[in-house]
């Protein structure tokens, strides 16, 4: 039956107790939950687009977007993973052993869906980068439309300089016409003060020998001035084609993430269908088989509830009305401004994030009996100072975290070790429910974490 464990649990599904030929009954997910517990530091992406910290703390790692997260230390004693192994909890009584010929057909069933749940395990990382894609798409975006306003501002104020400059040397012009001794320079200010081109000016600087200091300054005041409101247009001009660029990016990865989301829906349920049809197949009590219907259920209707349309949680905030966040820098969000999750008291997230959590969390109590295990959530600066005191290396600088911003976790409880069922429901579930596990933090990533997720960014955050 060790067949029928590792395939239901890579489906993210427990199941029910069979006996051996023997007679002594098994629980697959209790033993794969329960399995011997790695250890690990957290040492999360920083922003700056580096991580430190493999085995000999010099890999440097960074994501596509060239900014990640910060360095987590893991909870408990150092070098030890976030507290709570997380074996399931309820293994079910004994039963009576099988018929061989349910016993196969049991087989036969899980082995027909492990098709699906490959497809689902890839699937489910196609919506977790697509989603990170988006993010890093949207930051990128934000960013060069802060520059467009920059370069445009220096544009107006070199304009308001060229016409002090143009006003001087429009009296110059005036003197010079009248016949002083400054009209041999005239054909100079016609250049600044009419339709020729500035490039036209320098055939004739030779006649500033004619005209004072003052005046000098003036005519090479309105050309610096002209020279640098032309470059810090263009370079406006060249600051809003990337945002462009990086938006219509930021589009598609969303649409992206949406249809592999989708698919993972029409994944899940398949999976959880043969699976279910399975255990009718060998028998499975009548209230063990209400259960796993309730638990598709509570999953349909929480992808429903979550991201019933595009990829965006916006003011999804269940029963707490979170503040508007975008006032306050990272790590310095008062907790009242904060929303506690109602599935792990005393932590705290952003409303959206805090709501789409505690919604994922009830969905996996429904397969583990027990809400998702929470080390860390929102960090305060002076929490993240003091991390970065005691572990330079490993810690992020100090206003920089996810955690900082109430958009991550640090979790625990089975799923902060690769491998585990609790885990695996996680990276092929989280996506449904706006989370997701960053590629740098995945197993084969540039820093392994496997206890730390973090919620996607809403459109209007």
């Amino acid at each position: 039956m060790a067949l029928l464990g590792a395939a239901a649990l890579s489906a993210g599904l427990a199941l029910p107790a069979a006996a051996s030929s023997t007679g002594a009954a098994t629980d697959d997910a209790a033993v794969s939950a329960s399995a011997t517990a790695g250890t690990a530091t957290s040492d999360e992406a920083t922003t700056d687009g580096t991580t430190d910290g493999t085995t000999d703390g010099t890999t440097d790692g960074a994501t596509d977007a060239g900014t990640t997260d910060d360095a987590d230390p893991a909870d408990g004693p150092e070098g030890s993973s976030p507290a709570g192994d997380g074996a399931v909890e309820g293994a079910e009584d004994s039963a009576a052993a099988p018929d061989p010929a349910a016993v196969a057909a049991y087989e036969a069933a899980v082995a027909a869906s492990s098709e699906a749940s490959a497809r689902l395990a890839e699937v489910s990382a196609r919506a977790g980068a697509a989603l990170e894609a988006r993010d890093a798409a949207r930051a990128r975006a934000d960013a060069a439309s802060a520059e467009v306003v920059r370069q445009r501002q220096v544009a107006a104020s070199a304009a308001t300089t060229v016409a002090a400059e143009r006003s001087a040397v429009g009296r110059w012009a005036s003197s010079a016409y009248r016949g002083g001794e400054d009209a041999r320079s005239l054909p100079v200010a016609s250049a600044l003060l009419g339709s020729a081109t500035t490039d036209e000016v320098g055939a004739q600087l030779s006649m500033l020998e004619a005209v004072g200091r003052t005046r000098s300054v003036a005519v090479t005041g309105a050309l610096d001035a002209d020279e640098i409101a032309r470059r810090a247009l263009a370079r406006a001009d060249a600051a809003q084609a990337e945002a462009d660029s990086a938006r219509a990016t930021a589009d598609a990865e969303a649409a992206a993430a949406e249809e592999a989301l989708d698919e993972q829906r029409t994944l899940v349920a398949e999976v959880d269908a043969r699976l279910a049809q399975a255990r009718t197949d060998l028998g499975v009590a009548v209230e063990e088989a209400k259960k796993r219907e309730a638990e598709a259920a509570a999953l349909a209707a929480a992808s429903a509830t979550v991201l019933s349309g595009p990829v965006d949680l916006t003011g999804l905030v269940g029963g707490c009305a979170s503040d508007d966040l975008s006032a306050y820098p990272n790590g310095q969000i008062p907790l009242t401004a904060l929303c506690e999750l109602s599935t792990a008291p005393g932590h705290h997230l952003r409303g959206d994030a805090a709501a789409a959590f505690d919604t994922m969390s009830r969905s996996y109590e429904q397969t583990f009996g027990t809400p998702i295990c929470v080390t860390d959530s929102y960090r305060p600066l002076e929490t993240q100072i003091s991390l970065r005191a005691s572990k330079p290396g490993l810690a992020a600088k100090p206003g920089t975290s996810r955690h900082g911003l109430g958009r991550a976790v640090d979790l625990c409880g089975g799923v902060n070790r690769f491998g585990t069922a609790q885990h695996e429901w996680m990276a092929q579930r989280a996506p449904l429910f706006g989370w997701f596990h960053p590629s740098w933090a995945q197993q084969g990533g540039s820093k392994p974490e496997p206890w730390h997720f973090e919620f996607a960014e809403t459109s209007g955050s």
